[in-house]
């Protein structure tokens, strides 16, 4: 398992973990503790005794903590590793996300808060410093992904035609779609439906014409008719979910339409 750092700037810089060590020393890197939390809240009643639970035990944000072990010949040496490290985290390049490699072809993404780097450091003789250093990580989201999108297309589309997704990892957890829509012809109004979990969502704009582009992201929250973000569109239901499994979706409209989907699989770690 390999551990690397990716952030947010024009050009992203990376800080490889796994890769950081000269010739001979070892970092050894390791995820040492991860303590996902759950919606699982509570309100007092009012008037009685008790409370009652308002949270869905969906996941919330968790601890995170990598874990790796620091070997040094001098003080000048170490603070310089350390400082390599610590320097990466830039306030101004945040957001920040760590990339987990599993194996030669599976890379998922998490993104990250950093909370703190303790360390504790000890001199053994003149010869060595040691030190147990951790990178203290919040995760708002607690989900592994994909770094790279899976994408299908389902071309000539017509009210009440359906298209199927499937999502055949039996490790995937949930998947959010983001769906492009080229109507062929006048769709004031249309319905996208997943029967894997009843969810539906109703988009309704005048201008959605024939080469028309619609964007509607379950993973921002985001409609687009063309570049411009129209939350409005959105006139009724929800934004789509994918379940592991088959996904059948039903559109429904005035016209037919062309329709490519992506998406990241999610993994609880």
């Amino acid at each position: 398992m390999k551990f690397k750092f990716v952030d947010s700037a024009t050009t992203p810089n990376e800080l490889d973990i796994s890769t950081l060590s000269a010739a001979g020393e070892k970092y050894y890197p390791k995820i040492e503790s991860y303590n996902p939390k759950l919606n699982n809240d509570t309100l007092e009643k009012f008037g009685k005794s008790g409370s009652f639970a308002i949270g869905d035990n969906t996941f919330k944000e968790n601890d995170f903590k990598l874990n790796m072990y620091i070997l040094a010949k001098t003080d000048i040496q170490y603070r310089e590793k350390v400082l390599n490290i610590i320097n990466f985290f830039k306030p101004k390049n945040a957001p920040f996300f760590l990339h987990i490699e599993y194996d030669d072809t599976t890379v998922l993404s998490m993104s990250v808060q950093v909370k703190g780097f303790p360390h504790k450091y000890k001199s053994e003789g003149l010869e060595h410093r040691i030190s147990d250093f951790s990178i203290d990580l919040k995760l708002l989201d607690p989900f592994l992904e994909d770094v790279d999108y899976t994408e299908e297309t389902h071309a000539g589309l017509n009210s009440g035609d359906t298209f199927t997704v499937t999502i055949a990892d039996t490790l995937c957890y949930e998947a959010f779609p983001v769906f492009v829509i080229t109507s062929n012809g006048f769709n004031p109004s249309i319905v996208l439906a997943n029967d894997a979990n009843d969810g539906s969502i109703l988009l309704s704009d005048s201008n959605f014409n024939t080469g028309s582009i619609m964007t509607v992201s379950s993973e921002t929250g985001e409609i687009k008719l063309g570049t411009n973000i129209k939350a409005n569109i959105k006139q009724n239901g929800y934004f789509l979910k994918f379940e592991q499994g088959a996904n059948e979706i039903l559109y429904q409209g005035s016209n037919s339409v062309d329709i490519t989907v992506r998406y990241k699989k999610r993994y609880l770690l």
